[in-house]
């Protein structure tokens, strides 16, 4: 985490709101995204990103001093996410989410490589990819489409690293296969 960061961070551990104004504006998009693929439901992110961030300001007292913002915020944002999808019965399991809850279907748009592509190609890149296991595909779009490494994904889906590192790797090799 930069220096700017550390500072953000700790400010609004202090009850700063121009800190939190800061960190809201810096992540909203990221994790409005993310629970979109995650649920599929806009009203429900859309309202859960909110009580995410009051739980975060009415708890800040509570919190730990944090080596990376992003990580943590993407991490127990999902659990709050989920929660509340509990809360709705908007799931059929339990409160732990399971692989078969991230509801991704990825489009055209996310893998656009450039401009030069045919589009022969990227159908059967979508198709390839969606023909991956569901969470194979949340660790795809954590690791190249939002740049978590391999310790936070581990961390954010609470499996060992080995198990990312070795999920990756098969939803590679498939692609490979598949392309």
């Amino acid at each position: 985490m930069s220096l700017d960061e550390k500072i953000l961070w700790k400010n609004f551990k202090k009850g700063n709101r121009k800190a939190l104004n800061k960190i809201f504006e810096t992540y909203y998009d990221g994790l409005y995204s993310y629970g979109l693929k995650l649920t599929g439901n806009s009203s429900l992110v859309k309202d859960s990103i909110q009580d995410f961030f009051l739980k975060l300001w009415l708890k800040r007292n509570n919190l730990r001093d944090l080596q990376f913002i992003k990580p943590y915020l993407y991490f127990s944002f999902r659990r709050n996410l989920y929660y509340n999808l509990t809360v709705f019965n908007k799931i059929k399991e339990t409160q732990e989410p399971s692989e078969a809850d991230f509801q991704t279907v990825f489009s055209h748009e996310d893998f656009l490589i450039s401009q030069q592509e045919n589009s022969e190609r990227s159908e059967k890149l979508l198709d390839a990819v969606n023909n991956l296991t569901t969470r194979q595909r949340e660790i795809i779009y954590l690791r190249y489409f939002e740049g978590f490494d391999i310790e936070q994904i581990s961390e954010m889906l609470e499996i060992n690293s080995q198990s990312v590192r070795n999920r990756l790797h098969q939803a590679i090799s498939k692609l490979r296969e598949i392309l």
